[in-house]
Order: structure tokens, then sequence, then C-alpha cells
């Protein structure tokens, strides 16, 4: 029995509840008032009636008794915006009326009391008793928050609870106003996802405060009972593209990319289904499905922290909150774990509050950042610039020096024509580099570093080469022998080759040493760049390896191809003077046949020998013999 004050409400009533569940929705009050010993009521236990999911009806009785000598007018408070049917009675000395009759056909004029949530008017006189009679059934959670108010108390409560709700609703449109002045000033898509994802965060929460039945469609009762469901899913998409968006995962997370897409289809096909599933059940898969998604936005975000840092920081952050009352919605839903509904909604909504401001600080800094990069770019454009201009003017005049090596060819010595052999496949590629330069705002540091060794290497032999082309002598430039580490020339072949090989479709791979040797290296970097340019002329899509090794008291320089490989007499043939491999006749029109010629020369210049062996249909191999330092 619960014992009614003049002035004071009565709110922890629920252990004066009795309860009756009615799975078959069969009984009617009149059965219930003529033999209520006959029913099962029990006590509710809970700090509120809460019975999970029930499909059936649920009968509330409460008793009361005014002790005093006064009538006391009361406002019975249902603390939820709407179920699927309610009715409520009145029985007082032996008579019943009905105080309230809702479902999903009666719009929102029909409540007794113009309230977002459901109350109910009624008196009790001095010294009388009453039962208050509830049947109500819903398609969601069964949880009934209760209280027995004065006039003075549910005024000034429901005064208190629309300031903070409209306070929380504030807050959204500032956030939803930043973001469209962010979209306007500084251009983002994310801003606009951001826009929609606090829209429907604002709407979804509006609904289920009751506001939206109160105010946007009071005359749509079957639309309000079911918009739960669609307007819950269109804030599950919005939070997944905008989680795409922000962190970008169609370009750095594709996994993650393809499942965010997958939870927008299925929030349709969810939203779809109700047509030929309960509702009820869906609504239930809902409420996994919201807590689910949550968990995989925070861990897309924490996935994206260890590579992106603090621009995803507040992201994570954000996403965290929403996580814990997802949690808490997801605990109170089934694991049976008492949490009261207005818990669960605050925890909710301030989650909701502290999500929307960090998705909100962490777009700033995202734009931030972007700025940031922009300003680097800009720096990095221009110093690019100046670096191609300086590129673009020594290969002109390494062009012109090209032209005179060419006229001393025609009118001077054999020297000249090796070197113009050895010239022409590098400034053929150097050609390429930096007309795709000119095109582009950004060089990547291996393209500078190709054309930084391929100009020293070809500036060095044409400075050397075309002073002695005058005496007309046929050994290479007087260059002393110096001490140096092998791995400079592996580098310079590495540097030199790699475009060319891609282009022509070979697996290039220049095996690192740290051999140190004492040897003219012009002439050890011309012998090499022969042997390589050989076997990429001549076997194309093969394997070609560079490498060193020690034997004896040599080192070795080798060069090793998968090729076609060649016979005897081919090899014989091969070098001579002018004289072209007939495996590849047709796939290099530049070439002059002067290669293995020139290397004969210069092995035989600086005191050194080399070796060609081949296997046909296997490969062959090119070995230039060196003494170590």
């Amino acid at each position: 029995m619960i014992e009614l004050r003049q002035d004071d409400p009565s709110r922890n009533i629920s252990q004066n509840i009795s309860y009756l569940l009615d799975p078959q929705q069969q009984l009617t009050l009149s059965q219930l008032q003529q033999d209520p010993e006959a029913f099962d009521f029990r006590k509710v236990t809970k700090s509120e009636p809460n019975f999970g999911f029930q499909k059936g009806a649920i009968w509330l009785r409460l008793k009361l008794h005014n002790p005093g000598n006064e009538e006391l007018s009361r406002i019975f408070a249902i603390e939820t915006n709407f179920v699927s049917e309610i009715e409520v009675f009145q029985e007082i000395g032996g008579s019943t009326r009905s105080l309230m009759k809702q479902n999903t056909e009666m719009p929102f004029r029909t409540r007794p009391v113009d309230y977002h949530q459901l109350a109910v008017p009624f008196s009790i006189e001095a010294g009388q008793q009453t039962v208050l009679w509830v049947r109500y059934r819903t398609s969601g959670l069964t949880a009934l928050p209760m209280s027995i108010e004065t006039l003075n108390s549910f005024n000034s409560r429901s005064n208190r609870e629309m300031a903070l709700n409209f306070a929380f609703y504030g807050i959204i449109g500032m956030f939803l106003i930043a973001s469209i002045a962010a979209a306007i000033f500084a251009p983002a898509r994310i801003f606009i996802y951001y826009f929609f994802y606090a829209a429907a965060v604002l709407i979804y929460i509006f609904h289920r405060d009751g506001y939206a039945f109160q105010f946007l469609w009071p005359d749509w009762p079957r639309w309000n009972a079911y918009a739960s469901l669609p307007l819950a899913a269109a804030l599950t998409a919005f939070a997944s593209q905008f989680t795409r968006s922000y962190l970008n995962t169609r370009d750095d997370y594709p996994v993650y990319d393809r499942i965010l897409l997958g939870i927008i289809l299925l929030q349709v096909l969810m939203v779809l289904a109700t047509v030929v599933v309960d509702s009820e059940l869906i609504k239930q898969l809902m409420t996994i499905s919201i807590t689910l998604c949550a968990m995989l936005f925070l861990t897309a975000g924490l996935s994206a922290l260890r590579t992106k840092g603090r621009r995803v920081l507040f992201f994570v952050i954000g996403w965290s909150g929403i996580v814990v009352a997802s949690l808490t919605t997801f605990t109170a839903h089934w694991l049976d774990i008492e949490v009261t509904r207005s818990a669960t909604l605050d925890t909710m909504r301030t989650s909701m509050i502290f999500d929307a401001f960090m998705m909100g600080v962490a777009c700033v800094s995202v734009v931030s950042e972007l700025r940031k990069e922009r300003e680097q770019l800009m720096a990095q454009r221009a110093a690019s610039a100046e670096r191609n201009f300086e590129l673009a003017g020594r290969l002109a005049g390494l062009e012109q020096k090209y032209e005179l090596a060419q006229a001393m060819v025609e009118n001077s010595n054999r020297m000249v024509a090796n070197t113009t052999h050895d010239l022409r496949q590098p400034l053929h590629s150097l050609r390429s580099v930096i007309h795709n330069l000119s095109d582009r705002t950004k060089t990547d540091k291996s393209e500078i570093d190709h054309i930084e060794q391929s100009l020293q290497y070809m500036e060095s032999l044409v400075e050397e080469n075309l002073n002695q082309a005058s005496e007309d002598r046929r050994q290479i430039p007087e260059t002393p022998d110096r001490q140096m580490s092998a791995s400079h020339i592996l580098q310079a072949i590495a540097t030199i080759f790699a475009q060319e090989a891609e282009a022509a479709g070979i697996r290039l791979k220049v095996v690192p040493s740290s051999a140190q040797m004492t040897a003219n290296s012009v002439a050890v970097l011309r012998i090499l760049s022969n042997l390589v340019a050989n076997a990429i002329a001549y076997a194309p899509g093969a394997r070609i390896l560079v490498g060193i090794r020690r034997r004896n008291r040599h080192l070795v320089f080798e060069v090793h191809d998968t090729g076609p490989g060649m016979t005897a007499e081919q090899l014989k043939a091969a070098k001579q003077r002018s004289q072209r491999g007939n495996q590849m006749a047709d796939g290099n029109p530049d070439g002059k046949g002067l290669g293995l010629s020139i290397v004969d020369d210069l092995t035989e210049q600086i005191g050194s020998v080399w070796k060609l062996s081949s296997v046909p249909g296997k490969g062959t191999v090119a070995q230039l013999f060196l003494d170590p330092w």
C-alpha cells in the first residue's frame, strides 16, 4: 500500500507494485477484480517494472491510500514517451473508471496531459483507498518507470526536464551550425558527413524523448511507433559513412571500408525486413547492431591511431564514450542487469554530446593538419621546381657535350665512339625522367637519386674522354687507381638501370657488398654498365643479378641473366665490334653492337680479365676479375 502525503510526491514505489504477465493477452480487468487471489500476482523486485522483451501484455497493480483529511489530486507519471498499447484504470469504492487509453492508432491530442511522456491525472478523497490498474504491451523493452506526483512537483519536474533536454538539443544545434559554416569556409566532405551524423543524433534523441510525437508528427501515431527503427538505422549508417570519410578507409584501410559499406547496407536491409518480419525482432537485433557497430568504429579508429597519430585521437576518444553508452544499453536489454531507464537515457544523451563535441574537434584537427600538409607541399613544390631547373640546365650542357662527342666519333677515333655508346642509353633515360618531372609537383627521392647518379657518371665520362679524343688514343683516360668501396659501383649500377630494367619487364637485383678494392672507378663502372646494358637488351622479361664474389685472391664482379643464352658461335660473334646478338636484333634499334668489344678494350687497358659463358635456353654469366684492396 502506497501512503499519499499532502505535499509530497511518491517516487520510489516499485516495491509496492504487483505484476502479472499475460502472454496470450486474454485476461480482462473484470476477471482480475472478481478473484485477484486466483492469479499469480508478484511483487516487482527491481527499482522499476522491467521484464525484458515480452510479446504479451503485462498487468500492474498499485494500491493507494489517502490517510489525510483532504482530497488529493495527483499525476500518475509514466516515464516513457510511447508504448504500443497502454490502459490505466482507477478502482475506487467498488467502481472502475478508465483514466487513459493509448495505442498506435491514437494521435497525440488524445492524451489526458499535454506532455512528452505519458501522464494521467486522478484524485482520491480523504481517508479513501484506491487501486490503479495498468495494462500495457510494447514492441521494445518493457521498462516502465513511474511515480505519483503532486501537481507542483510534476510541473517543476517537467520544466526542469524540458530545460535540460532543450539545452542538449541546443548544443547539438550549435554543432550543426558550426559544421555548415566549416563546410562553407573550409570545404571538405568530412563536415558534410558530420552534419548528417549530428542531425541523425538530434532527431533520434528528440524522438526517444517524446518531443517528436508532440511537435513533429502528432497526427501520425503509427509512424511514431515505428520511427525508432529507421531513425536508429539512419544514425548508424551516417556514423558509418562519417567514419569512412574521416579515416579515409577507401584508400588507407580497404578491409574496414568494405565492412563499413556492409554496415550501411545492413541498416537498409533491416528496415526493409520489417515488411515481412516482426518489427519487435528487428528492434531487438538493432540494439545488438548498434553496440557492435560502435565497437567497430572504435576499433577502426584505434587501428588508424597507430599510423595517423594525433589526427584520429579525438575520433577515438569520442567513440569510446559511445561504446560505453551502447554497452550500458546492451546490458540493460540483454543481460538482465538492473539499469534504470533514466540512467540509460542520461548516459546515452551525455555520451552523444561528448561524441558530437569530440567529432567536431576531430574535424577541426583534420583541417588543421591538412593546411599544414598543404603548406609543406607548397614548399616542396618550390624546392622541386628549383631542383628541376638546375637539373634541366645540367642536362642542356650535357647534351651539348654529347653532340660534340658525336662529331668526334665521326671524325676522330674509336675511343670517342666507345664513349658515345656508353652515353646513349642513360641519356635517353634521363630525357624521359626530366620530361616527366616538368609535369609533376612533387619528385620522389629515388628519381632525384637516379638523375644525380647518372649525371655524375656521364659528366665524368664525357669530360675525361673528350679531353683525350683529340690525341686519337685508343686507351681510357689516365684516371688514377684509388681505394674505394665496391658498394659505390654497385649502387650506381642499381640507380642508373632501375627504370630501364623496369620498362623492359626485367627484375634487376643488385646485391650490396662491403668489399674494398683498388681500381679505376670510371673504367669498372663502364665495364659493368656495358655488361648490364647487354643483359637488359637481350634478355627481356628475365631476371638479372649483379654482385661480387671472392675467388682465390680476386674480387669477381658477376652479371647473371636468365635470358635465352647463346651458343659458342654466337658468343664469338657477339664480341666482334659492331656485331649484335641475333636473339634481339630488333629489340634495341639504338644499339651499335659495341658493348662487348668495349669491355674487351677496357679490361685489357686496366690490366684485368673478364669471362663470358652462356647456356642456350638458360642464360648468360659475365665475370670481371679485379684485385682486392
